[in-house]
């Protein structure tokens, strides 16, 4: 990502929180965040160490990833296995298929 599009990428998440715009991803991206040893609370807000981007306005950016690859873009195509690494990474347990036990 170059510099222009990540600032146009910081204001629109800034502006998407002023404006309350979430989409429906943006709460599941934020419980991933809480869960990561690499965020962190100041002053009652959210960060990330890593990138050191302020997460509530963060993941209101469709565009924008987790630098630790625990949330893609909303537009990315993620295949099985990414989403179990991303699972895996997360230690959580994948849902089983519904099967139906014939007798």
């Amino acid at each position: 990502m170059n510099c222009c599009n990540k600032i146009k990428n910081i204001v629109v998440g800034y502006k998407n929180l002023a404006f309350n715009v979430k989409y429906e991803f943006t709460d599941e991206r934020i419980r991933i965040c809480h869960s990561c040893k690499e965020s962190f609370f100041t002053n009652k807000k959210l960060f990330c160490r890593k990138c050191g981007c302020f997460l509530p306005a963060k993941a209101r950016v469709p565009e924008e990833t987790c630098p630790l690859g625990r949330w893609p873009s909303a537009d990315a195509e993620i295949d099985e296995e990414t989403i179990r690494g991303i699972q895996q990474s997360l230690q959580i347990q994948p849902k089983p298929p519904n099967v139906m036990k014939l007798d």
